[in-house]
């Protein structure tokens, strides 16, 4: 899950999920999309999105409940984990996106 309103676009979590599950460089298991910047209530915000939505994210949630994606990200706006404490996180403040 990602929170879109902290979110810098650096792509650390995409460079993390990639070391720590090995795949080639042809497979895409976390993708970053940077979007353009828009007004949003009169004032300018970028967010980003998590691409595609996958169901990858549980392999790591059954090995480790704090993956290497959400450790590296500079503002820890990625979540990764159960179903019970995404809720929550998605009862409070800000936009969340779920990538599960």
């Amino acid at each position: 899950m990602l929170r879109t309103d902290n979110c810098i676009g650096c792509q650390a979590c995409q460079v993390a999920c990639r070391e720590e599950n090995g795949f080639g460089y042809n497979e895409i298991w976390l993708e970053l999309i940077r979007r353009k910047p828009s007004r949003i209530d009169g004032k300018l915000s970028t967010y980003h999105l998590v691409a595609p939505p996958l169901d990858k994210c549980s392999l790591c949630v059954k090995k480790d409940h704090d993956p290497l994606c959400t450790t590296i990200c500079p503002p820890r706006c990625l979540y990764v984990g159960e179903g019970e404490t995404l809720k929550r996180l998605m009862d409070g403040k800000g936009r969340w996106q779920l990538v599960q």
